[in-house]
């Protein structure tokens, strides 16, 4: 399958400030990608320079199989057949919810535009919307309403900025998994820019994780979460927490990492990148398990959050580093008390060298 989007090498500078450098990726068709990462680190500037409103200093960007943006070219944003859809949703106030999704429809019939209307109020399931306008409807019904008219003319590709920034938390994870089926009804491209991993994991299929302009690592929700190539990526990336450990060998002369909370090969492709006798060992909450056995790894309860069901702990080893657990919210004890626990290590457990 050929590449619906590949950026390739893309930089981006205003005077002599480097917004964005080295960036590499592609989308195949109907593919969702996502720009992740905290504020500052250039996820909008690269989506504006997709879109055609900024310009590359350096790589190429192609849609289509068509380049669309390098340095000595480029295709103004109108010619792209760009979908947008912005944190604030953009809708027009004085045009009524059918005007608003047909706006960039004016090459069809009345028929057309209609019929076209109609099949995405249907989809969204706010076919009793299109006679009211903007301002009658809810923050989470005009976001729908955005994302209709952004898909009503068939776009290329379809641009989502930070588009549920003004939502609660939880209608912003309801209408995440809406708009992924949306998308993926509509078969588009899409690409979202978000700071919200748990957005980012809801709705796409491919994350490209941003840092001070460079692209850290490229994947699958799954991916970045099990196999993070980085200690930023581990640490922005789901809960957790990096255990130092020594690298020894075995009389077999197999590189292992000896930590607090037990020792773990280390696999083969992650052995030749070693430079050094350490190494950290990522673990996740839910690797812990409290313990009735005084043989088990001792710790100190250093704090605890309700979480319903279970608490999330900050637990404290002897050697004075720390644990995120999540364990159950029965008989856990106050802050200050010694428990003893399990960690679950296994072959997919990943070290960072």
């Amino acid at each position: 399958m050929s590449a619906h989007l590949v950026l390739q090498d893309i930089a981006i500078r205003y005077a002599t400030k480097t917004i964005v450098e080295d960036i590499s990726f592609a989308l195949n068709e109907g593919e969702i990608g996502c720009l992740l990462g905290p504020s500052g680190c250039g996820k909008t500037t690269l989506l504006r320079t997709i879109a055609g409103f900024e310009h590359p200093a350096h790589g190429t960007i192609t849609l289509r199989g068509n380049e669309v943006a390098s340095p000595s070219e480029r295709v103004p944003p109108e010619k792209r057949r760009v979908g947008m859809v912005f944190q604030d949703y953009a809708l027009f106030p004085h045009l009524t919810i059918e005007q608003n999704i047909a706006f960039g429809l004016n090459k069809q019939s009345k028929a057309e535009q209609q019929q076209r209307v109609d099949a995405l109020l249907s989809l969204i399931n706010l076919p009793h919307t299109k006679k009211r306008y903007p301002h009658q409807l809810s923050g989470g019904q005009q976001q729908r309403i955005a994302l209709a008219r952004a898909l009503a003319p068939e776009p290329d590709i379809l641009l989502l900025d930070e588009p549920f920034s003004n939502l609660d938390v939880e209608l912003r994870e309801h209408l995440a998994h809406d708009v992924r089926q949306l998308i993926k009804t509509e078969k588009v491209t899409a690409i979202l820019v978000t700071h919200d991993q748990q957005e980012a994991f809801a709705t796409s299929d491919k994350i490209a994780l941003l840092n001070d302009g460079k692209l850290v690592q490229w994947g699958s929700a799954s991916e970045l979460y099990d196999q993070p190539n980085s200690v930023f990526s581990a640490e922005f990336i789901g809960q957790g927490a990096l255990i130092e450990g020594a690298i020894k060998k075995d009389n077999n002369g197999i590189n292992n990492l000896h930590t607090e909370v037990g020792n773990l090969s280390i696999p083969e492709h992650i052995a030749h990148t070693i430079s050094n006798d350490s190494a950290k060992l990522l673990i996740r909450p839910d690797r812990i398990a409290v313990s009735n056995s005084e043989t088990d790894i001792s710790v100190t309860l250093i704090k605890k959050s309700f979480r319903g069901g279970h608490y999330l702990c900050s637990l404290e080893t002897s050697n004075k580093q720390l644990l995120t657990a999540l364990l159950p919210a029965q008989n856990i004890p106050e802050p200050g008390t010694q428990l003893f626990v399990t960690v679950s290590l296994s072959n997919t457990t990943p070290i960072i060298c």
